[in-house]
């Protein structure tokens, strides 16, 4: 994944590919299983380059093969892709947004995270725009739970969810997997996502409104006497101001997560795991 032709580590930095104008790592928690990695670059060509683990086919290359340098995908022409999401790692996928905001997808899709209805994974950069962005808005916010489960949010406020549900996470009422994109609230002026290894708390704010659901083993939802699970978005806070912290991980017990938020008061709050003291309370 680091694309310099082979598999062996460096403790030194190594000159990968020249030419390069952007780099797209993985911004989000990878899981237990996380060191299946993969790396995308658009160089100055105006092509995107992937290279890595591909046994999903997450590199967008049309194949499962492995690759330890940099292999042009050429699903698109130069210039096409304004974006590109590095998401997951052993069970990953790949986002790409366009220039004119259409969204095409590659990789695992074992919980109907892509949103086009069906869990049957794909090598090549297939076009997912009907389903998730039919009016091509800009789109605002993307988060990934590890593997499993994609949270977009729409420039007009409009917030879509789409996969695995063991949590509550896609906030509609269930446990249950979906395959087709949700559309769990609107309005909203923003999202983040406290989790790792499928252990999910969502919040989603409406102006000085936060919501949030899915799970809450340690409290980490804030939603008071709910049990280890919340399925629907529940108000937790009236005077919220800002998000601390997102992809809260300790890497020994992935379900062990806070959240912190700033309020209108200039106070910080905290809710979750605090077996180590990590809320400062």
């Amino acid at each position: 994944q680091l694309g310099v032709g082979d598999t062996n580590n460096r403790l030194l930095p190594t000159l990968a590919a020249t030419g390069v104008t952007a780099v797209y790592g993985n911004a989000g928690p990878t899981g237990a299983s996380g060191q299946a990695g993969k790396l995308l670059i658009q160089k100055s060509d105006g092509f995107i380059y992937s290279c890595g683990y591909n046994g999903y086919g997450q590199l967008g290359l049309g194949n499962t093969t492995n690759y330890s340098s940099f292999q042009k995908i050429t699903t698109f022409s130069s210039g096409q892709v304004a974006n590109v999401y590095n998401l997951g790692a052993d069970s990953g996928m790949t986002l790409f947004v366009l220039t004119d905001n259409s969204i095409y997808m590659c990789g695992y899709n074992g919980y109907g995270q892509f949103g086009n209805g069906n869990t049957s994974n794909l090598s090549t950069p297939t076009n997912m725009t009907t389903y998730w962005n039919a009016s091509k808005l800009a789109i605002t916010k993307i988060n990934y739970e590890q593997d499993n489960s994609m949270f977009m949010l729409l420039s007009n406020g409009n917030f879509y969810v789409s996969g695995y549900n063991g949590y509550g996470q896609m906030g509609n009422g269930t446990t249950s997997s979906i395959s087709t994109p949700y559309n769990v609230l609107t309005g909203v002026t923003g999202i983040w996502v406290v989790t790792s290894c499928g252990y999910t708390a969502v919040y989603a704010a409406k102006g000085t409104n936060l919501y949030s659901w899915g799970y809450n083993g340690y409290g980490q939802t804030s939603v008071q006497n709910a049990g280890n699970v919340v399925v629907s978005p529940t108000l937790v806070n009236a005077a919220f101001s800002q998000f601390m912290n997102e992809y809260s991980t300790d890497p020994a017990n992935l379900n062990y997560n806070q959240a912190i938020i700033k309020c209108t008061d200039n106070r910080l709050y905290g809710c979750g795991y605090n077996g180590h003291c990590e809320l400062g309370i």
